[in-house]
This record gives structure tokens, sequence and C-alpha cells, in this order.
């Protein structure tokens, strides 16, 4: 959850809004859950969850800052056509046997931790620095209070606003990767760890 809050962060002060998370984080779990089991490597599984929320996140972008589709309606129907090719994809059952290393994102608690909290933590600090410490952190505040305004003081308003989006699907690809971590299989829909048990 708090990566996908980090990722609404930065579409929220562009002044967007990104619905379809919850459907990304199902779609980048079915595609990394196949991938891993394909391929038998962690690496592939998790490089294929990032790289299904970053290729949404672009999608959304480029709706949204050049097409100038509204945010609202592009995300509204990402939700619904990501997450029914997810479940069309796997018939709604889940993708298992996947490989212990994953799985060990989940597992190992260290000083209270598990790797998947302390994963999600580094993406907050690292957000913090790019918004607090960067001219691109500060750029994406401009775009939110007044576009028009930022766009005459030379800031690349539609760059900004698809970096927001492409980090919204990034920190979701991420947080797909400790989902399924955590549930040790791959599934098309956000679902408690207790309905499984």
């Amino acid at each position: 959850l708090l990566l996908l809050a980090v990722g609404q962060l930065f579409v929220l002060l562009v002044g967007g809004i990104d619905l379809s998370a919850s459907a990304v984080v199902g779609l980048a779990s079915v595609a990394g859950a196949v991938a891993m089991t394909r391929a038998e490597s962690a690496a592939a599984g998790a490089a294929a969850m990032l790289a299904v929320g970053l290729a949404v996140g672009l999608f959304h972008g480029v709706a949204v800052a050049v097409l100038r589709m509204p945010s609202f309606l592009v995300t509204l129907a990402s939700l619904v056509a990501l997450g029914g090719a997810a479940v069309w994809a796997t018939e709604a059952k889940p993708v298992t046997d996947l490989p212990e290393g994953f799985l060990a994102l989940a597992d190992g608690a260290r000083w209270g931790l598990t790797p998947g909290v302390a994963v999600a933590a580094a993406v907050a600090v690292l957000a913090h620095l790019l918004l607090a410490r960067t001219v691109a952190g500060r750029q994406l505040y401009a775009v939110g209070l007044n576009a028009a305004t930022a766009r005459v003081s030379g800031v690349p308003v539609a760059a900004r606003v698809v970096l927001a989006f492409a980090l919204s699907g990034l920190c979701a690809g991420a947080a797909a990767a400790l989902y399924t971590a955590r549930l040790e299989v791959g599934l098309a829909t956000i679902v408690p760890r207790e309905i499984l048990l």
C-alpha cells in the first residue's frame, strides 16, 4: 500500500488521478508470475512486473499529456480493461510454483523488517528526495499548482506529466512484486491474504 500511495502522490501533484492502480498490480502480478514460471528466474519475473507497470504508466502519461485526455477517464478505462485482461488471461486462476528466491521478498525478517518492507521504505525515501531535492521534483509541484504558468516559465509540462504517470506505474509494478511474493501466487485481482487461507 505504501508503494501505491507513493505512486499516487506523483500523479496527484500534477493535478491528475490514477484509478487503475489495482488493475495494474493484478496484471503485473500475473505477467511476472508467468515469466517466472517459464524462465524459472525470479529476476525475470520482477523485471516483467516493473516493465508492465512502467508501460501502463507511460501509456497513461502520453494519453493525458499529449492527447489531452482526462486522467479520470483514461485510468478508469484502464482499470476495467487491464483488470479484465488479467482475469481473462488466467481464467481467474492463480499462477503458482513461483521460485523460492522470489518468495524470499516476504520472508526472512531482520530487525522486524522483511525485505519487502525495506524496499517500500527505500522507495518512499527516494520519492521524498526526488521531490524535495531535484529540479524535476520542483517542476512536478509547479505543474500541479498552475500548468499554464509553469509552461510560460519554461517547465516541460507534458514531460513532467508523463514522468508522474510513469513513476506511478513503476510503483504499481513494484507493489505487484511484493504482493505476489506475500501471497506466493500471481493473482489477477487484489484480495486479502486471509481469503486465500
